[in-house]
């Protein structure tokens, strides 16, 4: 179970690598967010199910996130796709840690329906690993 970890926190150093503008990217699922503490990113797994074969080794799959948050305005969603075309995930193993490179699987924007004030885009991933 640890692999998850590690493959969160290598994600997070990458996303921050390549987004020094962001205040912090958290390995974690989103949580409370303070709009001084905007921008800033998070990165986890949405979902897992049962192990599957990749690459003739058993192994495990699931959706990887990277989901990144500025501050609500006329242009946020601007500033987001800006922000997501620096981080080049396609085909990253994370140094080693998932068996095939992060396959996109789709993105959204959030909606801010009880007034955060927060703008969110979400970058969907495929990941596959084994212990």
């Amino acid at each position: 179970m640890t692999i998850r970890t590690d493959i969160r926190e290598a994600l997070a150093a990458l996303v921050q690598t390549a987004l020094p503008e962001l205040r912090a990217v958290y390995p974690s699922r989103p949580c409370s967010v303070d709009p001084e503490d905007l921008p800033l990113a998070f990165c986890y797994f949405t979902e897992g199910g049962d192990g599957d074969y990749a690459l003739d080794e058993e192994g495990e799959a699931a959706p990887l996130t990277v989901s990144i948050y500025v501050s609500e305005h006329n242009q946020a969603d601007a500033e987001l796709d800006a922000l997501a075309d620096k981080v080049k995930l396609k085909g990253n193993e994370l140094g080693g840690l998932l068996l095939e490179g992060l396959s996109s699987a789709g993105w959204q924007y959030g909606a801010d329906e009880q007034g955060t004030g927060l703008a969110s885009l979400t970058l969907n991933f495929n990941a596959t690993w084994s212990e």
